[in-house]
């Protein structure tokens, strides 16, 4: 589903904090042959460029998306001079060698607001000298700051269904495959409640939004903030619906039914397995016994619950996936979105310990993507396991299905549905 492309709205806001003119534009909405005449029309003096994906992580139909940002690349190049700045969660993952292969001017990791604006006002100030690279989390000033364009808002309400905030940035877990702490940074800071709830509120009553994916890369961090975040919507009486990513672990009944109440109708909990050793493994800081409990809770109070599901990761075996099975059956008002392939990106502990296993090298090209292999157990030994253990189970969504899925949701949300809907699949 088109995701909305939050950077862009606070970028354009910290740009505008400066006393700058920005254009917003969104190669979804527009398209790349409107490209040319914005830049011709516009003559900026400088060009940010986000990169949210390198591909589209599908071990299964593997599709690289460098060729497709070379064309943009060479569309700016051709029709301005400004320098070109790239960023991006798709570029922070490998900066340097994407700048050299696209021929970008600099680079962001991470956030953006803050460095954007520091490039800004180097180039002000005519400064001779200063880094190619810069880590967007020693720049953060004016995180959580936002303008919407109307015209993207109105696309992606359209389209997808929801409208992505974030309430909080960072991610202070260690689990061992993930790239969110090297994107955001392991150090949580959170969002003003009162100026993110008057955010909301403005996009409920002046653009009709009243469905939200909060894009935390956690929700469920703080408690407190949380609670407070659900009372402000409360107070305010924002007739809301809204979703987000939790960690099945730290829940208790009071804590949902408050965000219930404010809103909260899907809980996406990122799992990775139902089996203690290969949760050890990951590093996710939970058990099994606790997945099932607090995925029972959600669903005791109604809230559509999904799982997703990560296999192939050191130690995985066969009895690991049969066991992570084995609980995932008792869950049966669950989704499952089942992956397979634990893609390693330098900076991780997987890439660490795949370094020491000599399963790839310091040099090794990271855009073909390069997945962990658990000793005598071959990706497609996995999947050939999944699909025999899981046939006639109607919950179990695998990436083969993802076009039919497609087909649904566009049917869906041409009658007016909002939210995640993977709930509907179950019945199609």
């Amino acid at each position: 589903m088109p995701v909305y492309p939050l950077s862009l709205a606070r970028l354009a806001r910290a740009v505008e904090t400066r006393g700058d003119q920005v254009r917003q534009f969104d190669l979804l909405v527009h398209g790349n042959h409107q490209l040319p005449g914005v830049l011709q029309e516009y003559q900026p003096n400088l060009v940010a460029l986000s990169l949210r994906n390198l591909d589209n992580l599908d071990t299964t139909a593997y599709r690289s998306y460098l060729s497709s940002y070379r064309e943009i690349m060479n569309i700016i190049c051709s029709h301005t001079q400004a320098p070109v700045v790239l960023g991006g969660s798709g570029f922070s993952l490998l900066p340097h060698e994407l700048l050299q292969r696209l021929d970008g001017n600099l680079g962001v990791i991470g956030p953006g607001e803050g460095a954007l604006s520091a490039i800004l006002q180097a180039l002000d100030e005519g400064a001779s000298s200063f880094p190619q690279i810069l880590n967007g989390t020693e720049y953060n000033d004016g995180a959580f700051q936002s303008r919407h364009e109307p015209e993207l808002v109105e696309y992606y309400w359209r389209f997808g269904g929801m409208i992505g905030l974030q309430t909080k940035r960072g991610c202070p877990r260690h689990c061992s495959y993930c790239t969110y702490p090297l994107i955001d940074g392991n150090r949580t800071r959170y969002a003003e409640i009162p100026a993110l709830v008057e955010e909301i509120e403005l996009l409920v009553r002046k653009m009709g939004v009243t469905y939200f994916y909060f894009v935390d890369s956690v929700f469920n961090q703080d408690r407190e903030h949380e609670l407070a975040f659900a009372e402000e919507i409360l107070r305010r009486d924002l007739a809301i619906r809204w979703c987000a990513f939790f960690a099945p672990s730290g829940l208790d009944r009071e804590y949902l039914k408050v965000l219930k109440k404010s809103g909260l109708t899907h809980v996406e909990f990122g799992t990775e397995a139902m089996c203690d050793r290969m949760l050890s493994s990951y590093k996710k800081g939970f058990n099994t016994a606790e997945v099932v409990h607090n995925s029972s809770l959600a669903n005791e109070l109604g809230l559509h619950v999904c799982h997703y599901l990560l296999f192939g990761g050191p130690g995985e075996a066969p009895d690991t996936v049969r066991e992570t099975l084995t609980h995932a059956r008792k869950l049966s008002d669950c989704v499952f979105f089942p992956f397979v392939g634990v893609r390693i990106y330098p900076g991780t502990d997987v890439y660490l310990q795949a370094l020491n296993e000599n399963q790839v090298q310091v040099d090794s090209d990271y855009f073909a993507p390069i997945f962990y292999n658990p000793e005598g157990f071959a990706r497609e030994a996995i999947w050939e396991m999944l699909r025999r253990e899981t046939e006639g189970l109607t919950n179990w969504l695998f990436p083969s299905k993802y076009e039919d899925i497609s087909r649904i949701l566009k049917r869906l949300r041409q009658r007016g549905l909002k939210g995640p809907l993977w709930e509907y699949l179950l019945q199609n």
